[in-house]
């Protein structure tokens, strides 16, 4: 979705939520049934790189090696080509992000 869904979209969803009492699934379900969600491109989803590094500093587990990261990472499906393997060893480098 977006950092500001539709306003129809919210309404919807709190409309759900509030006839079920609350039932997440069905908000959810709801959500995923619902056209708008499908319709922005999908700039929230991570990449193979982003979801890895990501997941390592969420457990506090940075590599003091990034090969470490761009050994998983290589071995994904994902056609990304050097830059993008530089960018990872950069951000693995970096430390903890405190916002995204």
């Amino acid at each position: 979705m977006a950092d500001e869904p539709p306003p129809d979209l919210v309404d919807a969803l709190a409309k759900v939520f509030r006839d079920s009492d609350g039932d997440l699934a069905l908000v959810s379900t709801a959500l995923i049934e619902n056209d708008r969600a499908w319709s922005t491109p999908a700039t929230k989803i991570r990449n193979p790189s982003e979801f890895v590094l990501a997941a390592k500093r969420a457990i506090g587990n940075m590599p003091n090696d990034p090969g470490q990261i761009l050994g998983v990472v290589t071995r994904s499906e994902c056609p990304c080509g050097s830059r993008w393997a530089e960018r990872l060893r950069d951000a693995a480098l970096s430390g903890p992000r405190r916002s995204r």
